[in-house]
């Protein structure tokens, strides 16, 4: 974590006081290709409105909670599965999951602070947990197992609908966008 943080500003070896000042009063954090595997050192970055993680063995996200100011999150690419502690971060606005091991969107039904929202080669299969994202204005199911849409027929603030490479027939798109003709919906 030491490097990471290095990384991240320019810091001595030991850091000075003002350095773990500054550091931890950090607003974004971006960490890719790197051996972690938990957030507990991120415990401490209170203040934190943007994490960035692509490449990274994280499997737990449990210190996750701590960061209560985090509007943006990305954890690409990752072995990550469980992303329940996630539901406590009521200010989150942007979500990326693309290419993770993630299969249950339940955890995010009380985000209701959500507008973006991308899990693009995940292993998802239906949308339960979207159905009350009123404030959702973006979503990306791009190679995803997904075969209905059901759970996003009351999004009224949905401008665009990414869901190529999906199992979703062509007459389940076509309601959807009857339904819901402000959307752009990109489909293949």
């Amino acid at each position: 974590w030491q490097q990471i943080f290095r990384l991240q500003m320019s810091i001595d070896n030991p850091p000075s006081g003002k350095q773990l000042h500054e550091l931890t009063a950090m607003k974004r954090i971006v960490i890719i290709d790197e051996d972690i595997t938990k957030l507990e050192p991120l415990a401490k970055f209170i203040q934190i409105e943007s994490l960035y993680l692509e490449r990274v063995n994280i499997t737990d996200l449990k210190n996750i909670a701590t960061l209560k100011e985090l509007k943006n999150l990305t954890i690409k690419e990752t072995p990550l599965r469980n992303i329940d502690p996630i539901a406590g971060l009521n200010q989150l606005e942007t979500l990326n999951l693309d290419y993770s091991a993630v299969d249950d969107l339940r955890a995010l039904e009380d985000l209701d602070q959500l507008q973006r929202l991308s899990i693009a080669g995940t292993s998802i299969k239906n949308l339960k947990g979207l159905d009350e994202l009123y404030n959702l204005q973006f979503l990306n199911i791009s190679s995803t197992l997904v075969r209905n849409l059901k759970w996003l027929s009351d999004l009224n603030n949905l401008e665009v609908l990414t869901c190529y490479n999906t199992r979703i027939w062509n007459s389940r798109i076509n309601k959807f966008k009857k339904n819901n003709p402000d959307c752009i919906v990109r489909h293949y």
